[in-house]
């Protein structure tokens, strides 16, 4: 009787051991999916508002970027056009030019790729900016 109860534990605890270093990969392989495989790329033009550094326990990096607005035929008046993405923590040159850009008024050009999702640690949105220029 006590052998089974024995074979059952080791049973058990290979099981457990298996299940969890197929997780550990799994999850492993996940965060590489969506770091490092984009869903689109591109770039938007328009005027920084907002920069910003927030969160709780992990600090992003996020702004908004008014790309221009348009007018409602009902009542004639110009809606503006809010975009919000993110930056990478480690992309100082990033952050200096889009700050310049922001207290000086200078619209800017951001190049992007969007993530298939968002990973909570790295930023609100799946937009993050890889590359600014200034547009004299």
């Amino acid at each position: 009787m006590d052998d089974i109860w024995i074979k059952i534990k080791k049973f058990l605890r290979r099981t457990l051991l298996w299940l969890s270093i197929i997780s550990i990969i799994g999850f492993t392989l996940f965060v590489c999916f969506v770091r490092f495989t984009s869903y689109s790329n591109g770039y938007r033009a328009g005027e920084v508002i907002k920069f910003s550094r927030k969160g709780y326990v992990f600090k992003t990096f996020e702004g908004e970027m008014n790309l221009g607005g348009f007018t409602d035929s009902d009542q004639g008046k110009v809606t503006p056009t809010i975009w919000a993405f993110s930056v990478y923590s480690g992309n100082d040159e990033i952050k200096g030019l889009l700050v310049e850009a922001m207290e000086n008024g200078k619209r800017v050009r951001l190049y992007y790729n969007e993530r298939y999702t968002r990973l909570f640690w790295y930023g609100d949105t799946a937009y993050f900016i890889e590359k600014v220029e200034v547009i004299e």
